[in-house]
């Protein structure tokens, strides 16, 4: 499930980067971006630790 996560993320990530910003709206958007990227690493760290995240209905 995690590099399910993983690549959902990923894709989110993509599709704010592919949108052009500028000035504060762009600073938002790095700011989102990095939030993604600390989240991928998270979920990367605990998959190494043999932690999984499953999804609940």
């Amino acid at each position: 499930m995690n590099t399910n996560l993983v690549n959902d993320l990923k894709r989110v990530k993509k599709a704010i980067v592919a949108k052009e910003l500028t000035g504060d709206e762009w600073e938002e958007q790095q700011a989102a971006v990095n939030k993604l990227e600390e989240v991928v690493s998270y979920l990367n760290d605990a998959s190494a630790k043999g932690i999984v995240f499953e999804e609940k209905a």
